[in-house]
């Protein structure tokens, strides 16, 4: 019988990252390693995975968002009214109603302007500014438009609709996997999670596309009819 190698004693508890999982007790938050040991102490009354060495915490009663390192030394005084954790090299703030981007220093690579901001993936991220949708670049250059959704970019892939149907586009913002999709996530490797709809139904069937836009799971055979006609 295999052993548990942290027991459990925590109200709530995170998967590893970077060698730190967040653990809760009561209404407070810290961090353990994979010992179970408390590396960093119950602060928090919100946190974040880490990555790229940092994760984003709020302090017990503090109100507002700052940044720790993995010794829990603070980093980035807290001034967010919410913060998500590094991706590229930036992170996604709010600030009195608006999405911005920082560095690892706390300084704005752009000032709070979008009413809704996704991380950086590959240089570019996905946002909407004045109700208009488009990737940007860490200058704030928009450089891919005309989508009304979109993902994060994975192996110069990321999913994108123009309307109902989701396809993946990829750097230069073409559509290398054409739109046929109810809803795509991005890749995770060398699948990415889709679903499609049954015609005539509300159903949805979930599967995996390749990079090559073929459904590998579940096969053609087990698709209820008409599904195989969005392909």
């Amino acid at each position: 019988m295999a052993r548990l190698s942290i027991q459990p004693i925590y109200a709530q508890a995170s998967n590893l990252s970077e060698g730190l999982a967040r653990v809760n007790v009561g209404k407070a938050s810290g961090y353990i390693n994979t010992k179970g040991e408390l590396v960093i102490p119950y602060l928090y009354s919100s946190t974040s995975d880490f990555s790229e060495g940092m994760a984003a915490v709020m302090l017990v009663f503090g109100g507002k968002y700052g940044y720790i390192d993995t010794t829990g030394k603070l980093r980035i005084t807290p001034r967010y009214d919410h913060a998500t954790p590094f991706s590229n090299g930036a992170a996604v703030v709010y600030v009195n109603g608006k999405y911005g981007y920082i560095d690892k220093n706390g300084n704005y690579l752009l000032t709070p302007q979008f009413s809704m901001a996704q991380p950086f993936s590959e240089g570019l991220a996905f946002v909407e500014r004045n109700g208009v949708t488009f990737y940007i670049n860490k200058k704030g250059t928009k450089v891919i438009q005309g989508f009304t959704a979109g993902g994060l970019f994975k192996g110069g892939l990321a999913p994108a609709s123009q309307g109902q149907r989701y396809g993946y586009i990829n750097t230069s913002g073409r559509f290398v996997i054409k739109s046929q999709f109810y809803w795509a996530d991005a890749f995770n490797g060398e699948l990415a999670v889709i679903s499609l709809l049954v015609p005539n139904s509300r159903e949805e069937i979930r599967g995996y596309v390749n990079r090559s836009g073929a459904i590998v799971w579940p096969p053609a055979s087990e698709l209820p009819n008409g599904v195989t006609k969005l392909q």
